[in-house]
């Protein structure tokens, strides 16, 4: 019994460990870090384009108003 509980504890342990050690290496991207791309401020020229929208509330954040001047003209 004494053995399994080591057991545990220490795969237990090591897995916390690589979850710090790699939450640290390769930190997960917040909706924040978007403001600055460009790909977010993108002016479409073109009246054809269809747009297509696809992702839950952490997604990004979008400028509706910017979205519906450009629907509406």
């Amino acid at each position: 019994m004494k053995k399994i509980l080591l057991s545990v504890f220490f795969a237990f342990f090591i897995s916390i460990s690589f979850f710090y050690i790699f939450n640290e290496t390769f930190p997960s991207h917040k909706v924040s870090d978007i403001d600055d791309h460009e790909f977010f401020s993108e002016q479409l020229s073109d009246t054809s384009n269809k747009i297509f929208m696809l992702g839950g509330s952490g997604a990004g954040q979008l400028n509706s108003t910017l979205i519906d001047t450009s629907l509406r003209n």
